[in-house]
């Protein structure tokens, strides 16, 4: 069973998010904020993150900046409506992005994306 984080601030989203993952017998932790998403995830290992970039007054690269774990094992879904610039993406790539999905986004694209990363 995969286990999957996913850091989103809005509800409707995040339920829909947690549901889908659900259907393909993934076990799935949430997060609306910057210190449930840390707390979270020093205390699980998950396979992958689904990730807004903006959360709440913050983004995810400041996020990410508080976590003190092993970088490189994290494998992130960054979803977001921004345009990002190449330094954005540098920095989240330090944390192992995999890969990027454009808000507002199909869920059947996300799955599609999980799957052709063999995320599920």
């Amino acid at each position: 069973m995969k286990q999957v984080l996913i850091l989103e601030d809005d509800v409707e989203i995040l339920d829909l998010l947690k549901q889908k993952c659900e259907e393909y017998q993934c076990h799935v932790d949430c997060a609306k904020t910057k210190e449930d998403f840390i707390m979270l995830l020093n205390k699980n290992k998950y396979d992958f993150l689904l990730c807004d970039y903006c959360i709440n007054e913050t983004n995810l690269i400041n996020v990410l900046q508080s976590y003190s774990g092993c970088k490189n094992k994290l494998n992130i879904i960054l979803m977001t409506g921004l345009v990002l610039d190449n330094n954005d993406f540098n920095n989240l790539k330090e944390y192992n992005l995999i890969d990027c999905i454009d808000k507002p986004f199909n869920l059947n694209n996300i799955i599609c994306l999980l799957e052709k990363h063999k995320l599920l």
